[in-house]
């Protein structure tokens, strides 16, 4: 079959033909016959004729390549999948381009001059200079079937789409994160939530039909059902922030009904006289039954039989276990977000005791991680089972069934090598009702596809992780909802073929996604073309990052060739595992406390010899070097005897020792003070070594814990300039509080920087929502540059993807666009500080320190008013309190990955109350002991008194600043008397998008204003300006002042 389209600027005839896939796998590092690999990006070739193919590799990772006066007498070739950019200029492909996608192979007829660029995506776009025929020709692979071929005109581009059978997918312009699908007019439509509150209907045709806002905190559930008998279907709503919203098919409100705390699931049941109860539950453990109109009909505990511990509710759901019988509920509660995880079975008449309860580790079943689950008969003996998805700490794909009983089923723990075995993913299972039935699995960026034997069929692994997935088995379609990245994409795939699975692997990023890989792709272009001003002589140095690959000097030839960024990897023992320990005689060197507290998850021995020989090596060969030598649990992976031989060894390549989550203030500390640290603060100082001390803690640690003893004293020691206040904000919900309390300590102390880590369950607010990793990593970006921007020198770096997204930010660095401040560079500092008690409140301490527990709720009300509030686990994702200094001083709204505050005032730095403010860079401060604030007397006023009284202070020093930004994430550096940059960064962590910040210049006067990456100048009005901050990226301005 043949089509002809029309362009404006050519004609193009599109063949859609069968052939067999060509397969051109080659090693990229050795050129095969005559054709030319490139394998780097950004490349020029110029004037050359190149006699056979040129092959675009894996290594020009969505960059572009120019041809200047060359003829390929073959084809271009690009097998990797990435968007790379083709210019052309004055240049002749012989046998046109061709394009390896999963579905199909892309190929054109012969280039000519009169082709200046092809852009390889989603969709291929051509640019040419004169109208012109050309032929393309797409060939379905095994399995795929094409749709269409569409082809428009967008921005003076030929844009030539590929639309496969069996996949539709649409832009809903929101970061959607959950959904199901609803009957309406006898028809089924979808409905999504987003991050925002926002419930969004589309109809058949995936048209936006209504969108109403429920609430301002994420939408957790979203269920669907007729409560009224005509035919149309009810949408209930839950939502963060403890709301639960009823509307009608048509988007309207019906009721709401407001609980204690924040709001995981809903659920609707029938029972058989056809009663319909409303069930809803969250972390106030409590289930909560409703009539059809919202009125409370009862409110029953969770309680745990055995030890009467009370169970907070992830979820809830309506099941018929046997044919003909009565509807029933089925809960799946938790205390502790990693371990314990406790099911339940109730009567819907009666909740108040359930008719079983199960906890789930009594069963010797691994894994921990529970979510979304269904009521399957797996053996059809007419009584379904209970099966659910789990995933343990470094493993997914697990699923348990239970009987209708209660008792164990069947049990799997997924071993198969194409199972992504990531930590901490909840999984999405649903039952797909087709004529030979199957469960589908969806966690992360996999799904995979099991028997009723349970036993694993197909996995399918797509290029992002999806917010959640879910079936509709009357019109047999699958759903996958959103993008762990921020994406506002929904695909649907047609399941009345089940090979059409394999559509799942086709999925490329499109709509916001997209706009944000090609903001990535232009910000690495204009990186690679800044050329530092005139005007700027201050340069980085110092910059050390611990990344995950072993071959670090080829990253530093690349990424820093001015020698501003060291890169180190783990130190590698020949012969043994990443997760080495040293064997010594620990009662010997410990006291009896941390002699017993060896970590089990470190598995290969080694000798302190082998390990001090390594070092020797590396520092040999001038090979930067990390160690994770210890854990909260054991910091003493390897004995101080050995570390101080392994640091005179390598003075000049061990370059981190890590020690995370020793967050406590426990009276053992003192022991590690002593005889670890100080130790090794000594030796470093004393030899002259290169290494730092990487402290990676949680929470509120570098705000409270680290003014209390004996942390206070470590910290100020004499011996702590190469100790590192670093991150481990996983699981995290203040860190805005934690990078404000590092950049404190850093410009009151003796500390030579401070420090961050960027890994991939940084996305996670709340383990019981972590659904995925973010594959487009520009939260790493943006977290870094913020970092970076306001003084942070020391970084550990996680992987996750198939190459290094930060990349871009070291070349930054060492080029220096992102200027890295020094202690009296930081213009955007406040001369405000919160300065903190040695002592904390002791309720404060529980809540702040309260990273994964759920059984001790509280709802807000039924404590005083603190300082900084709604801080425990069970509060991920809810909204902040007006009177919480998050939200008035860091215009923080949620307690949810606040790694990017808009600081509206300028950062606020936390600092010791023992720090001497009339010495230092601040003029006026608030003492807090985080529930209560403190004045210069020793007065106590609560959060809400003396809120006024705080911000007064605050916005009088925010007059004092030079520069003030409205609408982004922003820093401030003096470059030199004359000059000031600003980075403004998309503050949306979770869901990026593209906005305009306000630029406010005070007690100076501007002259100019330039974007020093795009060239853009800004008119300066009013002493303003306005900046658009594109979509999860930032821009950099310098402002030229009147000296």
């Amino acid at each position: 079959m043949n089509k002809k389209f029309i362009a404006t600027m050519f004609l193009a005839t599109v063949g859609i033909l069968s052939v067999p896939s060509i397969n051109y796998a080659m090693d990229i590092n050795n050129e095969i016959s005559s054709d030319r690999i490139v394998n780097e990006p950004n490349i020029i070739i110029k004037d050359e004729i190149i006699a056979g193919n040129l092959i675009i590799g894996d290594g020009v990772m969505n960059g572009e390549i120019t041809l200047e006066n060359v003829t390929v007498t073959g084809k271009i070739i690009s097998t990797s999948g990435n968007r790379d950019v083709i210019n052309l200029k004055n240049s002749v492909v012989e046998n046109g381009v061709e394009i390896s996608k999963k579905a199909y192979i892309m190929s054109t007829g012969p280039i000519t001059t009169a082709i200046e660029k092809i852009s390889l995506g989603p969709e291929v776009r051509i640019k040419s200079n004169e109208k012109i025929e050309l032929e393309v020709a797409v060939n379905p692979l095994e399995d795929f079937e094409i749709q269409e071929l569409v082809v428009v005109q967008e921005n003076g581009e030929t844009v030539i789409g590929v639309e496969l059978v069996g996949l539709t997918r649409f832009m809903t312009g929101e970061s959607v994160f959950t959904g199901t699908t609803f009957s309406v007019n006898n028809e089924k439509w979808l409905v999504a939530g987003t991050y925002d509150g926002l419930v969004i209907g589309y109809d058949t045709r995936n048209d936006q039909k209504w969108k109403i806002k429920v609430d301002d905190a994420a939408v957790t559930q979203i269920i669907a059902k007729d409560i009224n008998s005509d035919g149309d279907e009810e949408i209930f709503v839950s939502s963060m922030d403890g709301m639960l919203t009823a509307l009608d098919s048509a988007g309207n409100k019906l009721w709401e009904y407001k609980t204690g705390g924040p709001l995981y699931t809903v659920a609707a049941t029938q029972a058989l006289n056809g009663e319909i109860y409303i069930f809803c539950g969250g972390a106030d453990q409590l289930i909560h039954k409703l009539s059809p109109t919202g009125e409370v009909i009862a409110k029953e505990q969770i309680i745990f039989n055995d030890d009467q511990t009370s169970v907070m509710i992830r979820n809830l759901k309506a099941v018929r276990l046997e044919e003909g019988g009565p509807e029933t509920l089925v809960s799946i509660g938790t205390v502790h977000v990693g371990s314990v995880n406790i099911v339940g079975h109730y009567n819907i008449e009666d909740t108040s005791k359930p008719i079983w309860q199960v906890l789930m580790s009594d069963l010797k079943v691994k894994g921990t991680y529970m979510s979304i689950f269904d009521a399957i008969d797996l053996n059809s003996d007419g009584v379904k089972e209970i099966v659910f998805p789990k995933g343990a700490n470094s493993e997914c794909g697990d699923i348990t069934a239970l009987n209708a009983d209660g008792t164990l089923y069947k049990s799997l723990v997924e071993e198969d090598k194409r199972v992504i075995h990531r930590g901490y993913r909840m999984g999405t299972l649903t039952n797909v009702e087709a004529e030979e039935p199957y469960i589908l699995n969806q966690f992360g960026n996999q799904v995979t596809t099991l028997n009723y034997d349970l036993e694993l069929q197909n996995v399918y692994t797509a290029m992002d992780s999806f917010n959640k997935a879910f079936v509709d088995n009357e019109t047999n379609k699958l759903y996958l909802i959103g993008s762990h990245s921020g994406g506002d994409t929904i695909e649907i795939i047609d399941l009345k073929s089940k090979a059409n699975l394999a559509l799942i692997e086709t999925i490329e990023e499109k709509g916001r996604l997209q706009e944000i890989i090609n903001n990535i792709i232009q910000l690495n272009k204009q990186v690679d073309n800044f050329v530092m001003p005139e005007y700027q002589t201050k340069v980085n140095h110092g910059v050390i990052v611990d990344v995950a690959t072993s071959d670090t000097i080829t990253y530093e030839a690349l990424l820093a060739p001015n020698g501003a960024v060291d890169f180190a990897s783990s130190l590698v023992i020949p012969g043994a595992a990443w997760n080495y320990y040293e064997v010594f005689d620990r009662e010997a060197i410990l006291d009896d406390f941390w002699a017993e507290k060896f970590d089990n998850r470190r598995k290969d021995p080694v000798t302190a010899e082998e390990i001090i020989t390594a070092a020797k090596d590396y520092e040999a060969r001038g090979i930067d070097f990390s160690m994770w030598v210890g854990h909260g649990n054991d910091p003493f992976y390897v004995s101080v005897p050995t570390l101080i031989e392994v640091i005179k060894a390598a003075p000049n390549t061990c370059k981190m020792l890590i020690y995370p989550e020793l967050g406590h203030n426990s009276p053992e500390i003192q022991f590690l003070v002593d005889n670890l640290f100080n130790a090794l603060g000594k030796t470093i100082i004393e030899t002259g070594a290169e290494t730092k001390i990487f402290f990676r803690n949680k929470g509120m640690f570098w705000s409270a814990d680290v003014n209390g003893q004996p942390w206070s004293n470590a910290f100020s020691s004499e011996y702590a300039a190469p100790f590192v206040p670093g991150m481990e904000e996983s699981n995290g919900r203040m860190q805005e509080t934690s990078s404000a309390a590092r950049v404190g300590m850093w410009l009151s102390t003796e500390l030579e920087t401070w420090g961050s880590r960027q890994v991939e369950d940084n996305t996670s607010y709340s383990r019981v929502f972590q659904n995925g990793m973010q594959m487009i990593q520009s939260h790493y970006i943006r977290a870094m540059v913020h970092e970076a921007s306001n003084g942070a020198k020391s970084f550990q770096n996680g992987g996750g993807t198939a190459y290094d997204q930060l990349a871009v930010v070291y070349k930054m660095i060492d080029n220096g666009s992102l200027l890295i401040p020094g202690k009296d560079d930081l213009a955007s500092l406040s001369g405000f500080a919160l300065a903190w008690k040695s002592e904390t409140d002791p309720e404060f301490q529980q809540r702040s320190t309260n990273i994964n527990y759920i059984a001790d709720f509280k709802a807000t009300g039924e404590h005083d008013p603190s300082v900084f509030d709604r801080l425990d686990q069970y509060w991920g994702g809810a909204k902040v309190e007006e009177y919480d200094f998050s939200s008035y001083a860091n215009a923080i709204t949620h307690r949810r990955l606040n790694f990017l505050p808009e600081n509206p005032y300028g950062m606020i730095a936390h600092i010791s109350e023992n720090v001497n403010i009339e010495s230092s860079r601040f003029s006026d401060r608030v003492i807090t002991d985080g529930k209560y604030f403190y004045d210069e007397s020793g007065n106590q006023y609560n959060a809400v008194e003396y809120k006024d009284t705080v911000l007064a202070k605050i916005q009088e020093q925010a007059k004092k600043l030079p520069i003030l930004v409205e609408n982004a994430n922003w820093t401030v550096v003096e470059i030199d008397d004359t000059h000031y940059r600003i980075t403004l960064i998309d503050s949306d962590y979770l869901s990026p998008r593209k906005s305009v910040a306000t630029v406010i210049l005070q007690n100076v006067e501007g002259l100019t204003a330039t974007n020093i990456l795009t060239g853009e100048s800004y008119p300066i009005l009013d002493s303003k300006f306005e900046v658009t901050v594109p979509a999860g990226i930032f821009s950099i301005v310098d402002v030229e002042i009147k000296k």
